[in-house]
């Protein structure tokens, strides 16, 4: 839904109070049917490459103390909320997102939470290093026992960005 409000079609105003009973009753609907059907529910903010942080902090607020208590649920704090690549996250875009997750880590202190959400493994094909880790180690206070990171492997020519990754976080 944050997705359609940035591109001009309807969505949920999270700032309205019936928009945001409707979109909390829609939730409730798929978390319980995830419970029912003994699946897991991954609830994130999808909003490819925008990172609009006031709105982030709305949705969270309602959302990550909501369902805090619900072993089966889990969250991503932003679907790849910087364009394309590792290498595009500015020192801004990592501060947001640290206190973004210290934030949803106040309210939800046992969901395990998905960080970063990288839209690609690295801007070249073959990349020098790797990008995802560099981003990584550029983070501080992220406990990684009940966090991750994830990513798409858009363009991915080798899983070993990946495995390297996996070997300093736990990785979705």
């Amino acid at each position: 839904d944050p997705w359609r409000r940035t591109h001009d079609q309807a969505h949920w105003d999270l700032t309205k109070a019936d928009d945001r009973s409707a979109f909390l009753s829609e939730l409730d609907c798929v978390v319980e049917l995830a419970a029912a059907h003994g699946l897991y529910a991954l609830i994130d903010y999808h909003d490819v490459g925008v990172c609009d942080v006031a709105y982030l902090e709305t949705f969270w607020e309602l959302v990550a103390p909501r369902y805090a208590s619900l072993t089966h649920v889990f969250y991503e704090l932003a679907n790849e909320p910087v364009a394309w690549a590792p290498e595009d996250y500015t020192d801004q875009a990592l501060s947001e997102q640290e206190r973004l997750f210290r934030r949803v880590r106040q309210l939800a202190p046992q969901t395990h939470v998905v960080l970063l959400s990288f839209a690609n493994t690295a801007a070249d094909l073959v990349p020098q290093g790797n990008p995802m880790l560099d981003v990584v180690e550029g983070m501080s206070g992220v406990d990684w026992s009940n966090a991750s990171v994830s990513f798409h492997p858009y363009r991915t020519l080798s899983s070993q960005v990946i495995l390297e990754l996996r070997e300093h976080v736990p990785v979705l």
